[in-house]
């Protein structure tokens, strides 16, 4: 499938630049970073007003699918049961999974903290957006919108481009735990992105840390 080569080689060239590019951008970055309560017995209940009683805060649907777990352990996402494991989309990610029939693709690629010097999410994002300026054609990058995923902060955005005159949209979505960045990107052909997005956030949404 072409959307499989181009990213590998895509993630190659990222590589290539990735540690000219990190030292770069710091060099000139200062550092600034439950449910309704049991029913009760209608025959001895005390009647309650409306004043009195709190709204029930509607709870996190459970992501359904099939679980993938990282090669090394550490983190997983539910994606839907008509996508597969893989290892052929990105030769630095932790985890890999496709649907390539209907061009639905998602890896996570981790970094650890140590490698950064006092980064902030959002410095990491920058250096990660970057990344893709320098690669694609045309490249068009959105704002990015702040998210909490599984108790984690993560900044999320669009990044739209062309690789060798194939259209095609990005949903990354760079997320912070103690001791990592990870990036989360999903990926499609342009015509097939708004049709797709939903099922990218749904699977991104599902990310979280499982412990080493």
């Amino acid at each position: 499938y072409p959307l499989f080569i181009l990213h590998n080689n895509f993630t190659i060239m990222i590589m290539k630049r990735f540690l000219p590019l990190l030292l770069l951008l710091l060099a000139g970055i200062t550092a600034c970073s439950p449910g309704d309560d049991a029913a009760s017995d209608t025959d001895t209940a005390p009647v309650e007003t409306a004043e009195d009683v709190e709204p029930a805060e509607p709870e996190a649907a459970e992501p359904e699918g099939t679980i993938v777990t990282s090669t090394n352990g550490t983190v997983q996402l539910t994606v839907p049961d008509d996508w597969q494991e893989t290892d052929e989309l990105n030769d630095v990610a932790i985890l890999q999974a496709a649907n390539p029939v209907d061009e639905k693709y998602v890896i996570v690629i981790d970094d650890t903290k140590e490698d950064f010097a006092d980064a902030t999410l959002e410095q990491y994002a920058e250096i990660t957006s970057e990344m893709f300026l320098d690669i694609l054609t045309d490249p068009n990058v959105s704002e990015p919108v702040s998210l909490t995923i599984n108790g984690n902060s993560a900044l999320q955005q669009q990044v739209e481009g062309s690789i060798d005159n194939i259209n095609v949209i990005y949903l990354q979505t760079n997320v912070e735990t103690d001791t990592h960045f990870y990036q989360v990107l999903t990926w499609t052909l342009k015509s097939r992105f708004d049709e797709h997005e939903s099922i990218f956030k749904a699977v991104t949404e599902s990310f979280q840390e499982v412990g080493e």
